[in-house]
């Protein structure tokens, strides 16, 4: 568990921790904000990442927002057909 002290923003924080979280090899890592309550599926998540492996690959658990919430928070594009 690795907490800034500063806010950095999701970028911010990954380059800022880069080290501590290379030093270990991960082979996959999670990356979440502390101000979200849920029980997500991890170990569903890692499974399926496993899974569809590709270089640079990633899951992404999302939620709809309306534009204000994503003007504020970004959002992710999600093509509906397809799911990509």
């Amino acid at each position: 568990y690795l907490q800034e002290y500063a806010a950095l923003g999701t970028g911010g924080g990954l380059y800022h921790f880069r080290d501590q979280i290379l030093s270990g090899g991960p082979q996959a890592f999670f990356v979440m904000n502390a101000d979200v309550c849920s029980e997500f599926p991890l170990a569903e998540m890692l499974a399926f990442h496993q899974e569809h492996r590709e270089p640079g690959s990633l899951v992404i658990l999302g939620t709809t927002a309306n534009r204000k919430q994503s003007l504020n928070y970004g959002c992710i594009v999600e093509n509906q057909e397809t799911n990509e």
